[in-house]
């Protein structure tokens, strides 16, 4: 999980994702701010899940789901 005050690569993951999806204006920085707390909030509301601004569970399945939509027939597509 990620929340205000976590560190390290994932939170910069975190950043990039949310900066592709319009969500993140600020530079990336290896620190979980108030800037990708709010922009995970808006996220969230996005995707109609409880906006806590932790990057939980439902969270990560809802920026799979953005990433790796599902094709015409509602299957995902995969890459081999």
């Amino acid at each position: 999980m990620l929340r205000v005050g976590s560190k390290g690569p994932k939170v910069v993951e975190w950043q990039v994702f949310l900066k592709g999806q319009g969500y993140f204006e600020a530079g990336f920085a290896p620190v979980f701010g108030p800037k990708a707390h709010a922009a995970t909030l808006a996220f969230q509301r996005s995707q109609g899940l409880g906006a806590d601004g932790i990057v939980g569970p439902n969270t990560l399945r809802a920026a799979e789901r953005v990433q790796n939509p599902p094709d015409d027939d509602g299957q995902r597509m995969t890459l081999e």
